[in-house]
C-alpha cells in the first residue's frame, strides 16, 4: 500500500498557518498540524519510544 502524505496534500490544497484565523487556508493548516502530530505520536508508539497517553491526546485533537 502506498503511503498517504496527508500534510503534503493539505499544503497543496492551500494550507497556510499564517492566513487569517477562520479562513480556509488557516483551517487546513490546523488540520495538517494535527495530522502530523498524530503521525509522529503513532511512529513513536510503534518504535517503542512513545506513550499511549500522548497518542490519545493527538487523536483527541483531531476528533475535536
Amino acid at each position: 500500500m502506498k503511503a498517504l502524505d496527508a500534510p503534503r496534500i493539505l499544503e497543496l490544497a492551500g494550507a497556510d498557518r499564517d492566513a487569517p484565523a477562520g479562513s480556509l487556508p488557516h483551517a487546513l493548516a490546523q488540520v495538517s498540524s494535527a495530522v502530523g502530530n498524530l503521525l509522529e505520536e503513532a511512529r513513536r508508539c510503534v518504535d517503542g519510544t512513545g506513550d499511549l497517553a500522548d497518542l490519545r491526546i493527538a487523536l483527541k485533537r483531531l476528533e475535536g
